[in-house]
């Protein structure tokens, strides 16, 4: 006999339960356009938005999940054919569970009660923290608990009465470059603009961050004219005052003085990556280690927004990043590829002569189709990055202190040639490190209580920029070329020609690099991933060390990155707990 269990989701969400003879629905999420597909049904619109779904589904089948708009998540149990669907919506916002017995099968967004519900001891997957701290290209769907697997983003799975399992995607974007495409940027406003005209119905607060992202909502929320459009908007300008570098305080005052808005600042303090333990132990350890390390400081602001202006929904600019910018040496290939003579003079003009070499001959191997298997052994080896023998690939390459080589030559990092960016991009989607990025935010929604809505993590805006050339993506070699383009006469142009200044990144550098590096030692060298075998201790110290040599040599520059080591030492927290 087929039983199913389905629990809510803990963070504010709507949704709802519709039962009748035929069809029983069960979602969550945030759906914007029932009445539309209402009126496709032609069904009356003032329906029970839950009904409104089993009426699409019982028309459509999986295909009226694409014409849905917005977070949509849940189950559909037709007991005439006795199968069970669980779908999970297209960019993986709502995090989806499943686990099987002999008779039963559980669907959750709560992986604490799928767990307690299976009655079972709770055990760690270590193939799942190897993929964790590789950051390899394995997107499978077990878990970090033994037993308990998620769905993918815009995938669907159903099981018959016999528990047969059958997978695919129902979202499955167009990711071919569309190069003829002169409307693109009115298109990305235009539906930027939709988002946000939802959201400024109410009070909102738009979370500024120093960065062209949140700018952008700031600016388009200022030219709607609606009656919240000159709403308070809070900004979390972090502020050290022996790490200048975490100050954001400059670009801030820059956009408050060239747009019609009042910034509120939330200081910060200087939290180190390991005082978060509480934070951890508060969130649900099913869901696996955390790769935000700052998660203190977003519950912490996110709280304070909520105690000091009310309520309000928060609007994120989190997404950008994945929309509007690509690897820079994939912009210079694909330069070379289409205009060699162009592309080779400016990059031997701005990266001399051998660089403008080395990459020309790379796009002559990636024509001949030669180019990826190179690339993989390089990963494996550690030596797909200029100074790929330097102390710099040491401490990047988790490679070198993961225990199980095999798995990491079989599944190493992904690499994204400029044939297929746009499916890569796509992949990014229903990969771990954007699976477990989506439980953290779920995590901190849960912790402050704050309706939080990201526009740029939208179905629509990605299928329009997945199409995007990455040359286009850039404007005279800058990052988020395009969206500084389309922003003008928005944003000054000060705020659009300006570099990010500061970040999180500082404070978990100087945590990691500085503050902590006794009780990092202390907590890798007696560990439970060493105990496991999931690392070699002594091949992650020497690492660390080099991590922390180079933090210390590079105090007035830019962030030089801690991703490798911060997760290694997520999952050795995780297990610990």
């Amino acid at each position: 006999m087929l039983r199913m269990a389905f629990c809510s989701a803990t963070e504010p969400r709507d949704g709802g339960i519709f039962r009748n003879g035929s069809l029983h629905v069960a979602w969550v999420g945030q759906w914007n356009n029932p009445s539309v597909v209402a009126q496709q049904l032609g069904e009356p619109c003032g329906k029970n938005v839950a009904e409104t779904l089993a009426a699409a589904w019982q028309r459509w089948g999986t295909q009226a999940l694409q014409r849905c708009d917005g977070i949509l998540a849940g189950i559909v149990w037709d007991p005439k054919r006795r199968r069970l669907f669980a779908f999970r919506d297209k960019l993986g916002l709502v995090p989806l569970f499943f686990a099987r017995t002999q008779t039963q099968v559980l669907v959750s967004t709560d992986s604490h009660w799928l767990c307690r519900l299976r009655e079972e001891r709770s055990e760690v997957n270590p193939r799942r923290l190897v993929a964790f701290m590789s950051r390899s290209s394995d997107c499978d769907t077990d878990d970090f608990v033994k037993g308990l697997h998620r769905i993918r983003p815009g995938e669907e799975v159903s099981w018959t009465a016999e528990l047969a399992q059958t997978k695919s995607y129902y979202w499955q974007p167009d990711t071919s470059y569309d190069e003829a495409d002169v409307d693109v940027s009115e298109k990305i406003v235009g539906r930027l603009t939709h988002i946000l005209q939802r959201v400024s119905t109410q009070p909102h607060t738009v979370q500024l961050s120093g960065g062209v992202d949140s700018a952008t909502l700031a600016g388009l929320l200022s030219k709607l004219g609606s009656p919240h459009s000159r709403a308070v908007i809070a900004a979390a300008s972090m502020v050290a005052p022996d790490l200048p570098r975490c100050d954001e305080s400059q670009a801030i005052d820059e956009l408050e003085a060239s747009l019609p808005l009042r910034v509120h600042r939330f200081p910060i303090g200087e939290h180190w990556p390991l005082n978060g333990r509480d934070v951890t132990t508060d969130s649900r350890w099913e869901e696996g280690p955390t790769p935000i390390a700052h998660m203190q400081c977003l519950i912490a602001f996110q709280r304070w927004t909520r105690e000091f202006l009310g309520e309000t929904t928060l609007i994120n600019g989190h997404g950008g990043d994945d929309l509007f910018c690509c690897p820079r040496t994939l912009w210079e290939r694909r330069m070379i590829h289409n205009r060699p003579g162009i592309g080779l003079h400016w990059l031997a003009k701005k990266k001399g002569l051998r660089t403008a070499l080395r990459q020309g001959g790379i796009v002559v191997l990636e024509k001949n189709g030669l180019i990826e298997p190179v690339h993989r052994i390089r990963d494996v080896c550690g030596l797909n990055r200029p100074n790929g023998t330097s102390s710099h690939a040491i401490w990047t390459q988790p490679g070198r202190w993961i225990g199980d080589k095999e798995y990491f030559a079989r599944n190493p990092s992904t690499y994204l040639s400029y044939q297929d960016w746009g499916c890569a991009r796509l992949e990014v989607l229903r990969g771990w490190q954007w699976e477990l990025a989506c439980r953290a935010s779920a995590q901190i929604a849960r912790a402050s209580n704050l309706r939080t809505v990201y526009p740029f993590l939208d179905a629509q805006l990605w299928e329009i920029c997945l199409r995007i050339p990455p040359e286009n993506l850039f404007l005279n070699g800058r990052q988020k070329g395009l969206l500084r383009s389309l922003l003008r006469g928005v944003l000054p142009d000060s705020v659009l020609s300006h570099r990010k200044f500061g970040g999180f990144d500082a404070l978990i550098e100087r945590g990691l690099g500085d503050r902590e590096i006794h009780r990092v030692e202390n907590l890798v060298a007696g560990g439970r991933l060493a105990a496991a075998g999931v690392i070699q201790p002594a091949a992650f110290r020497s690492a660390y060390r080099k991590y922390c040599q180079a933090t210390n040599r590079t105090q007035n520059k830019w962030f030089v990155g801690s991703i490798d080591i911060w997760n290694t030492v997520a999952a050795e927290q995780w297990v610990s707990l």
